[in-house]
């Protein structure tokens, strides 16, 4: 009995410090990472998981576990992490690149949410991207990805028009402005 008390105040002790047993929640999302780029989801979902229970506000935690249940096909569960990191930290200016050069959370949110072809809350985050970060190309093409699907080719072309005028080599974006130019001309 007198074991089981220790046992149980050590735990909570370690709890309360933000480690179990000397493992913090970045050593959590450093196994994770780890996981992830070795493809295993699972194992990755699990670590960021461990880090989420000792720090609820982890933010790298919850875009990591994102894109593993992303990589997993789980978009519920994709949305769900993007939202609450989003939900931390509403600007994501402090986490807009973490680490490896992981994207914004908006974006990924919207790519999660155009892929289930929900395309008014997709251009709702890619346009929150913008407005976060003017110059980020790739958040003008998404939003013209998802107008050209509501049918909408003017604001499809003007959005490929303003990526090409922050990225004017981009070869793929220069081509579906020419056929959406094209499609409108019909």
């Amino acid at each position: 009995m007198k074991v089981r008390i220790i046992i149980s105040v050590l735990m909570l002790l370690a709890v309360i410090g933000g480690t179990v047993f000397g493992q913090s929640a970045s050593d959590y999302v450093d196994r994770g990472e780890a996981f992830l780029r070795q493809g295993e989801f699972d194992k990755a979902i699990a670590e960021f998981t461990s880090a989420i229970r000792l720090n609820p506000n982890d933010v790298a935690a919850y875009l990591f576990r994102a894109q593993a249940y992303a990589f997993k096909g789980d978009l519920d569960r994709t949305i769900a992490d993007y939202t609450q990191a989003i939900r931390i930290e509403p600007s994501l200016e402090s986490v807009a690149v973490v680490r490896d050069g992981f994207v914004d959370a908006y974006v990924r949110r919207g790519n999660a949410y155009a892929n289930k072809g929900d395309w008014d809350r997709a251009i709702a985050d890619f346009t929150s991207t913008i407005r976060l970060n003017p110059n980020l190309a790739s958040a003008y093409i998404n939003r013209g990805l998802a107008y050209e699907e509501k049918d909408d080719l003017d604001r499809a072309i003007a959005d490929f028009e303003a990526a090409l005028r922050i990225d004017p080599n981009n070869a793929g974006a220069r081509q579906v402005l020419d056929m959406f130019r094209q499609w409108r001309g019909r």
